[in-house]
């Protein structure tokens, strides 16, 4: 699937799983346990790749460059991760219809271990310099805040939308993957402004608890690919 991670080149490795899941949906296919659990952490990667972009160019537009840098300088781990992982830094194409390219590489699943737990402190120290600062304050709160009417009007998703008071998050209210078997909150705004903009992607940047990488050792020894996957056909 050469064209859906180029969609969506915040998160490509997410929009990838999108695809592959509804093709399998319409043609009625079932994913190995071990498939899905390595598609969660992919996910949630491409999650959090997106929010430290996200949260470091907002920081740059408000005067604060210093986040820009902490968070790219995260966002070089991922692309690093992903490297290893897809063979490419930016245009994965990891994912395919009724699997996954390849297993995952032998040690990389201790590395984003390592990475889940650093970013955590990082996201700290963003929130140490931006939180409480009064210039990004003055220049946030109140700022451009859409109702959750209106929200809901233009068809806002994601961050843009649950910082409008709408609590809607597919990995909870539609769970795909396995998603069901992870415990993590759903961060909801109240004002639907700029810091509230803000405050939802910082809620939302830590990894899913518990870290994905215990899933994945339930299914060691599992399949990545469906079997006999090169004959299935839509169901008439």
């Amino acid at each position: 699937m050469p064209y859906t991670d180029r969609l969506d080149y915040l998160a490509p490795l997410a929009n990838n799983v999108a695809y592959a899941i509804a093709v399998e949906k319409l043609a009625g296919l079932k994913m190995p346990e071990r498939c899905e659990a390595i598609r969660v952490v992919c996910c949630e990667m491409a999650r959090i790749s997106s929010h430290l972009l996200g949260l470091g160019v907002y920081a740059m537009d408000t005067g604060a460059w210093t986040v820009f840098m902490y968070t790219f300088n995260e966002r070089e781990k991922l692309y690093t991760l992903f490297e290893e992982l897809t063979g490419a830094r930016f245009t994965t194409s990891y994912t395919r219809i009724g699997g996954l390219t390849r297993d995952l590489p032998e040690g990389w699943l201790k590395k984003v271990e390592v990475f889940c737990d650093g970013v955590l402190k990082v996201i700290d120290d963003v929130d140490k310099l931006l939180t409480r600062n009064g210039i990004f304050l003055e220049r946030t709160e109140g700022i451009a805040p859409i109702s959750k009417e209106l929200a809901l009007a233009y068809g806002l998703t994601g961050p843009n939308l649950r910082a409008s008071g709408v609590g809607f998050d597919l990995r909870k209210d539609k769970p795909y993957s396995g998603y069901e078997k992870y415990d993590f909150d759903v961060p909801v705004g109240t004002k639907g402004d700029c810091f509230d903009r803000y405050l939802v992607r910082m809620e939302e940047g830590p990894p899913v608890r518990p870290h994905p990488p215990p899933s994945l050792q339930v299914y060691a020894r599992g399949r990545v690919v469906r079997r006999g996957r090169k004959e299935d056909f839509p169901p008439a």
